[in-house]
């Protein structure tokens, strides 16, 4: 038989050394098992999030592309690269009769806007607790805007030149955007968003207007601020 001591020391060690061991392993496990679908949104996780439409202006359609670090389970910093783009082609007609014979004025117009801004926001989230949380953001907005009008006036009247207007428009601005949005999570990883926003902005337009008929050439200058109501953007988050 062993003695005594020797089976009071290895008790001993047993409690000490074993014993703390397998209670910290089952607190683990227990940990595993209470871990929540959304225990990706704690501190420290990121995501991507692409956006579809205008987060411009009404006028633009274009996306947004963003990063987002999640400070908390509750709110982020969003930082986003917005590209937006809009071609027109319109044409207009007039007739008009004159000693019996018919004229026809007509005028073609080409319109081109460019656009692309660089967002960075705070993020406020209502809850976690179940798939849909409703959130707002705000935060500084800045952008530059390039656009090309190119108007051209013709008329079947012998003693009519054809008169071609290009006029170019660039377009620099900052201000404060905020946004109101909803988004659902489909997995504990990917969300559906939609999100509406509206910006005060000031801007800072520089143009020049150039006439090929009568060789004249126009630049103006002008600043104004604005309050816009942004388009709805549909989107979706992945976060890792």
């Amino acid at each position: 038989m062993f003695p005594r001591n020797i089976l009071i020391k290895s008790a001993l060690l047993f409690i000490v050394l074993v014993i703390p061991s397998l209670n910290a392993r089952a607190q683990n496990n227990d940990s595993l098992q209470t871990k929540g679908p959304f225990d990706i949104l704690r501190g420290g996780s990121n995501a991507f999030e692409f956006q579809l439409g205008s987060a411009i202006s009404r006028r633009y359609s274009g996306f947004t592309i963003s990063f987002k670090h999640q400070n908390s389970k509750t709110s982020d910093f969003r930082l986003g690269l917005s590209l937006g783009n809009s071609f027109s082609n319109e044409t207009y007609e007039d007739i008009y009769k004159q000693d019996s014979t018919n004229y026809i004025n007509k005028e073609d117009r080409d319109l081109n806007y460019q656009n692309v801004s660089i967002l960075c926001q705070y993020i406020r989230y209502s809850s976690i607790k179940v798939p849909l949380r409703i959130y707002w953001g705000l935060g500084p907005r800045i952008g530059y805007t390039h656009i090309s009008d190119n108007l051209t006036r013709s008329a079947n009247d012998p003693n009519q030149s054809v008169e071609k207007t290009k006029e170019t428009r660039y377009i620099i601005s900052g201000g404060v955007e905020a946004a109101l949005g909803a988004e659902w999570f489909a997995t504990h990883r990917i969300s559906l968003t939609a999100e509406y926003g509206f910006d005060f902005i000031y801007q800072y337009s520089h143009s020049k207007a150039t006439t090929e008929v009568y060789s004249s050439s126009l630049k103006d200058t002008s600043s104004s601020v604005n309050f816009n109501l942004l388009d709805v953007l549909f989107g979706f988050s992945v976060y890792f």
